[in-house]
């Protein structure tokens, strides 16, 4: 019975027991379907486009295996869950990278601050739109990215609370060194 199902190695267009074809180029291994006429591993185009080289030991080249991996954390809830967690805590930890540098406290001299959710990063110039629209950059990760980059440059910015920091815009300066 075995000698019946045997395929030889001369034959590599016969189909196996259950009307599979073999490899035509090693005719060891079946062959990936009808319309492709080698297997997995002799195949060297990419199984989603039939058009681009494979890489390395994918069956799928550059860009198909990028749009499988995109669909694939797109369209499933654990992997978006995960990825955003894992930026969260990047995030984060950025933010205390940037409090850290710049003395984790408000500058202000009446105020004196502490709590990080209530401190953010100010220009001392009063500068920081037109700063934005130069560097054409936009406020939170991306403003404490660029300052990473830049160093964090202790002569341009300083910690202010929410509170300084606004009363500044709106009267020029903190109502707390209006109060001794």
């Amino acid at each position: 019975m075995a000698a019946a199902n045997a395929v030889s190695v001369d034959q590599p267009r016969s189909p196996l027991a259950g009307g599979k074809f073999m490899c035509e180029r090693c005719g060891i291994r079946p062959r990936l379907s009808s319309r492709r006429h080698r297997c997995s591993e002799c195949d060297p185009l990419c199984h989603q486009c039939d058009v681009a080289t494979r890489v390395g030991g994918s069956h799928y080249c550059n860009h198909c295996q990028a749009e499988r991996r995109r669909d694939w954390y797109k369209n499933d809830p654990a992997n978006r869950a995960q990825r955003l967690a894992s930026n969260k805590a990047g995030n984060d930890a950025l933010r205390q990278e940037t409090l850290d540098a710049y003395g984790g406290i408000c500058a202000c001299k009446g105020c004196q601050e502490t709590l990080p959710q209530f401190l953010t990063v100010d220009h001392m110039n009063n500068d920081g739109a037109s700063h934005r629209r130069s560097v054409q950059r936009f406020g939170g990760i991306e403003f404490y990215r660029h300052l990473r980059t830049l160093g964090f440059p202790q002569e341009d910015y300083q910690l202010l609370c929410w509170n300084c920091n606004l009363g500044k815009h709106i009267y020029g300066h903190c109502p707390h060194l209006d109060n001794p």
